[in-house]
């Protein structure tokens, strides 16, 4: 996934307490299903949250692997804020600059709000696809 969503490995991984931002947002939280065909929607008001909820959380079975959840908010409003406790981890990807790492650790560490998120480095496995995760300390 790195190479999908962290610009090639070099972005950041925001790790979530689902329980906090559940209880913040008023978001739903659910696991994503994955199929080879489009979920089936018969347009009906008794079931309409429901398969709006399912088309959410489906995706294409090609994407298995991420194991991915989702967070779906459906109000007006198109942002909400996220408390500083709903922050669990940073996940720095393999390719991360230095430069970024030291500027965002600093500005966690900073503040006392966002002191209890672990940080951690992506480590690309060499002649393998596979990536570890290491904590980093500090």
């Amino acid at each position: 996934m790195w190479s999908h969503y962290a610009k090639n490995h070099t972005g950041v991984c925001i790790g979530y307490s689902s329980i906090h931002l559940h209880s913040n947002t008023g978001a739903g939280l659910g696991e994503v299903k994955y199929c080879l065909d489009l979920p089936e929607t018969k347009p009906s008001p008794v079931n309409r949250m429901n398969e709006l909820i399912g088309q959410v959380l489906t995706k294409a079975d090609c994407w298995k692997y991420e194991n991915e959840y989702r967070l779906a908010y459906f109000e007006k409003k198109s942002l909400f804020d996220i408390q500083p406790e709903a922050i669990k981890e940073l996940i720095f990807g393999c390719k991360a600059s230095k430069e970024d790492l030291n500027t965002i650790s600093k500005l966690i560490r900073s503040d006392a709000a966002f002191k209890h998120i672990k940080m951690f480095t992506a480590i690309k496995e060499p002649y393998s696809f596979k990536v570890t995760i290491q904590e980093l300390q500090f």
